[in-house]
């Protein structure tokens, strides 16, 4: 005997059904493994796969976080819950994280984690805080800060470019064309915002699979056309107008609120809008409050930043005495708005991206995100 449970299992004595089993030991003579930690299937005789193991590592798993075993009692006594009781929710840990043990305990195999890997992903994902996100995105802004950067000023640059001309447009003419300014910034914000969290969705899916590889921003943009089914040729305009009826597809199809996610799925699975609003139920049900941190701070970039930029503006347009003080501060904040997008909206749209591949983890899903500086935190 040994204190060391292993999972396969080939018969039981019909006399050993009246043992006690607290003591996690292995009946010699008796069994091959610990009943304490067989899954149903295995109770029944029938054939079992890696989905038995998830079950034993679920029991594992149940016990280091609660220190007991979800079942005790005789073998009689546990094969009976094995195969018709459901072990009692931990007490002391997130619900989400009592979901995973909970999915790895399913008495059906197919309801259970497809793999190890799977499951440890889920663990990790339901664990996780909406802070670590954040920072690993500022860390991989940190990391490849020029080549984010460049990515971003290349998407960026429309929108960039119009807001320009209507501010500039705006201080020759005069204050009346203030509100053009304005209406214009928040109508280029958005498909800048938009550009962004596309091309770094595309950016950070590469680094998953090829993190020493050099990110061009000309190889980003190549795959966004690819993947919106445009020519190469193609410009950024075409690619920017593309992107936006794409999104707004998505955007009607998703339910309030998990337009971004549905946009996420849409353009990285390469599915349809619809089909990606019926798997955005699914992926929604993980991170809600990361990903309310992260529109957080998008809108932050929106509204807070600019305002801060304008009262600074003001303050130096009547310390020069301007005339027109307030329009030029309201005008030039106004054309701030895409180029505070521009530098801030990568650390966003990354953690938007880290977010969805959490998500199909926390789903289950065989996602690798090690690369993705999960060592760095």
């Amino acid at each position: 005997p040994n204190d060391t449970p292993t999972f396969a299992i080939t018969a039981i004595r019909n006399d050993s059904f009246t043992r006690d089993l607290t003591a996690p030991l292995t009946m010699a003579g008796s069994t091959l493994g610990t009943p304490a930690y067989m899954s149903p299937e295995q109770c029944r005789g029938a054939f079992v796969d890696a989905r038995s193991d998830i079950y034993s590592l679920g029991v594992l798993t149940y016990e280091a976080l609660s220190g007991r075993r979800p079942f005790e009692g005789t073998v009689s006594q546990l094969v009976d819950q094995h195969l018709n009781k459901s072990p009692d929710r931990l007490a002391g840990v997130s619900t989400s994280v009592g979901n995973v043990v909970a999915r790895a305990l399913e008495k059906d195999p197919a309801l259970r984690f497809p793999s190890a890997r799977a499951m440890a992903g889920s663990l990790h994902a339901a664990a996780e805080e909406a802070s670590v996100i954040i920072r690993r995105a500022v860390s991989l802004y940190a990391d490849r800060f020029d080549s984010f950067l460049r990515i971003s000023a290349r998407v960026s640059a429309p929108g960039v470019a119009i807001v320009f001309v209507l501010a500039a447009i705006a201080l020759i003419v005069g204050k009346a064309a203030t509100p053009l300014v304005v209406f214009g910034s928040v109508i280029c914000w958005m498909p800048v915002t938009t550009m962004t969290n596309a091309a770094f969705a595309v950016a950070i899916d590469r680094l998953r699979s090829r993190p020493l590889e050099a990110l061009r921003s000309l190889d980003v943009v190549a795959q966004m056309k690819r993947r919106l089914g445009l020519p190469e040729t193609s410009g950024i305009m075409a690619l920017t107008v593309r992107l936006m009826v794409f999104y707004v597809r998505c955007e009607l199809k998703a339910k309030a609120g998990a337009g971004d996610l549905a946009f996420l799925i849409a353009f990285l699975e390469e599915i349809s809008p619809e089909e990606a609003a019926k798997r955005c139920t699914v992926l929604a049900s993980g991170p809600k409050k990361s990903y309310n941190w992260v529109r957080g701070g998008i809108l932050l970039t929106l509204f807070l930043v600019p305002i801060v930029e304008g009262c600074v503006l003001y303050v130096l347009a009547r310390a020069l005495r301007l005339d027109h003080a307030p329009a030029i501060a309201v005008i030039t904040a106004c054309a701030l708005i895409p180029v505070n997008a521009m530098f801030l909206n990568p650390i966003f749209s990354s953690a938007l991206a880290l977010l969805y591949f959490r998500a199909r983890q926390a789903n289950g899903e065989d996602v690798a995100l090690a690369s993705v500086g999960a060592n760095r935190l």
